[in-house]
């Protein structure tokens, strides 16, 4: 990755969690191989539109045509004296954020059963969860899986207005 919008080293560590714990899995013989083939489908978007950000960056930081670097050299310092854009570049807002797509999710806070708030993380807990999810009552689990069986997967209910927690996996 060029080096312009200074995520290589983040896009390296996500990579890495995320081939880390499948290589785990598979080599461990909780999982079949093609839980490897998951990996390019998830990382990919983030890293191209990252890569893009940085040429782009790279494009205007680097530049020979000497109109473009004029332009640039009069244009990024009055951009600093502007309140508002001055922080939308230095704290590079416009970087696309990472988005997960399948088999990843978003952290949101939810109330749990004492009505306290808390991240989704914090009571799912560390490793992997099932989670199911309805309007209300009790909404069906996904089948049982061996797979996130030998992972030790939490399974967990969410429902509009209410938290329920299940026991922890057997094993």
């Amino acid at each position: 990755m060029p080096p312009f919008a200074g995520q290589g080293m983040n896009a390296g560590i996500r990579d890495a969690y995320n081939l880390a714990w499948k290589l785990a899995a598979v080599i461990g013989g909780r999982a079949d191989d093609p839980l490897l083939d998951t990996y390019q489908n998830e990382r990919r978007p983030h890293v191209r539109s990252m890569l893009r950000l940085s040429e782009t960056i790279g494009t205007v930081v680097m530049s020979r045509d000497s109109l473009a670097a004029t332009a640039r050299d009069l244009l990024l310092p009055a951009a600093r004296r502007i309140p508002g854009l001055r922080e939308y570049i230095a704290e590079m807002r416009f970087k696309p954020k990472v988005r997960f797509g399948r088999g990843s999710a978003p952290n949101p806070q939810l109330r749990d059963e004492r009505n306290t708030l808390r991240t989704f993380d914090e009571i799912a807990g560390p490793g992997f969860a099932i989670v199911a999810v309805g309007r209300s009552g009790n909404p069906a689990l996904p089948q049982p899986s061996p797979l996130l069986d030998a992972l030790g997967a939490r399974r967990l209910r969410l429902c509009a207005g209410e938290y329920i927690a299940l026991n922890e996996p057997a094993g």
